[in-house]
């Protein structure tokens, strides 16, 4: 199963490579590197910008940029057995879906055979400047945060799963800014076990790096 945006577009083999990257490692997650064209005509190629296969979830996990599933395909099977789907209605509901299919995947592949083609829209929803939008903006990272909480509490990570779990969210939900200014909301949201266990999880890994 795949997740292509309307906006964007893909190169003739795209399928091709993928499919056949997932069958040669037997994966059940396999993704391509993205050409990232902004509304300026410029170009930037995101990563992975080499091929790989994981199977461990930290590796996984800190592989993804953010909460897109648009460069992958997915096994179907694997997204039918664990029950991955999207809650509707919601941005950044990618994240949690991403974290599950890591999660209960075998193998995540890589190829650099072929391309995705992201387009940046100013006019799409996430860039919506209205007060309204940026109200649903901000609930909508905190019902995600909230969802990816009760699903980390109920599989019990370990410390280095739930760390990498967390810099996804870092990366692609409660950046620096939207942490500052909605602190309290987003504490709330998560769970005060769980950013207990992310902030000092943070801070020990700051300590051993210095030492």
């Amino acid at each position: 199963m795949d997740f292509v945006d309307s906006d964007d577009y893909i190169d003739e083999n795209y399928y091709e490579v993928l499919i056949r990257n997932a069958a040669d490692n037997n994966a059940d997650i396999a993704n391509v590197s993205t050409n990232f064209l902004n509304k300026k005509g410029k170009q930037a190629i995101l990563s992975p910008y080499h091929e790989f296969c994981l199977s461990k979830f930290s590796d996984k996990v800190d592989m993804f940029r953010g909460g897109n599933v648009w460069d992958k395909i997915f096994r179907r099977n694997l997204l039918a057995r664990h029950g991955i789907r999207f809650s509707e209605g919601h941005n950044w509901e990618g994240n949690l879906f991403l974290l599950k299919a890591a999660f209960y995947s075998d193998k995540m592949s890589s190829s650099m055979d072929s391309f995705y083609h992201y387009t940046q829209n100013p006019d799409s929803i996430c860039r919506n400047p209205s007060a309204e939008m940026e109200q649903k903006r901000i609930a909508d990272r905190l019902f995600v945060c909230n969802d990816i909480a009760n699903w980390l509490r109920s599989e019990r990570l370990s410390s280095r799963d739930f760390l990498s779990a967390m810099r996804l969210v870092e990366r692609s939900v409660i950046d620096g800014g939207f942490y500052r200014k909605h602190k309290v909301a987003v504490w709330n949201a998560l769970g005060f076990s769980t950013v207990i266990r992310w902030r000092t999880g943070r801070k020990m890994k700051k300590f051993f790096r210095s030492t």
